[in-house]
């Protein structure tokens, strides 16, 4: 049989008793809000950019990315719980939408709202079907040399003109480095983003740090790595955003 104990009247331990009786009122405010408030749905968003070329000549024109992307959005709502609202697709099919066309300036103008409104816990995906090319560059983060671009809807005139003078490559397309102005840094550390690029040379067009993680390595390759890290490549600034998949 358990003992009863007279209430603590002792002025030296009230202080202590009142601190605890606080507490528990305090974690019981806590557990009534946290059963009342449900925790936030994180918020599911997408850009989904697919180009055929329709205006190119024959060999250049593409026949896949149109289907694609309606399969994908179909899978992001179905199974992926996306509202359709927040699905924004950017294509060159026949009867779309001035707004919608995939030119260079729509593709940057909706980049830079893309992460309008985030919050922690937010998921992004970012999806491409198209061309991209490469051309030169100084930069040393860049292990080959070479800087990579998305190349936008545009009129057979103008490709021509580009594949006769590559260095205008960069005022007709998208680069890495503004892919990664518009993607990479805006993203919080708790936010994720899933880029997608059914597309050449698509291993850094997002420059990131660790864009060889899936490689095998030898001892070779593991110096070469070594080499880039401490020698040629500066610490890049968003080298935290571990949350990024492509």
């Amino acid at each position: 049989m358990r003992r009863s104990f007279p209430p603590i009247k002792s002025s030296i331990f009230s202080p202590l008793v009142k601190a605890a009786e606080k507490f528990r009122s305090r974690g019981s405010e806590r557990q009534v809000l946290s059963e009342v408030v449900p925790p936030k749905e994180p918020t599911r968003r997408a850009l989904l950019v697919a180009i055929n070329y329709p205006n190119l000549p024959h060999l250049d024109r593409l026949e896949g990315p149109q289907r694609d992307v309606e399969k994908l959005r179909d899978i992001l709502i179905n199974r992926y719980q996306y509202q359709q609202e927040l699905i924004t697709i950017l294509t060159d099919k026949e009867g779309i939408s001035a707004t919608y066309y995939p030119t260079r300036e729509n593709v940057l103008k909706h980049l830079r709202h893309f992460y309008d409104g985030q919050t922690p816990g937010d998921q992004y995906l970012f999806y491409f079907a198209g061309h991209s090319f490469q051309y030169d560059t100084e930069d040393k983060r860049e292990e080959d040399r070479k800087d990579e671009f998305l190349l936008p809807s545009i009129d057979r005139e103008t490709f021509e003109k580009l594949k006769e003078d590559t260095e205008k490559y960069k005022d007709y397309g998208i680069v890495d480095d503004v892919l990664a102005e518009y993607l990479v840094k805006p993203l919080n550390d708790t936010s994720r983003l899933t880029a997608i690029f059914d597309t050449c040379h698509s291993n850094t067009l997002l420059d990131l740090p660790h864009h060889r993680c899936n490689r095998v390595y030898n001892c070779k390759s593991l110096f070469r790595r070594a080499k880039r890290r401490c020698i040629l490549n500066p610490p890049y600034t968003a080298a935290k955003k571990t949350h990024i998949f492509y």
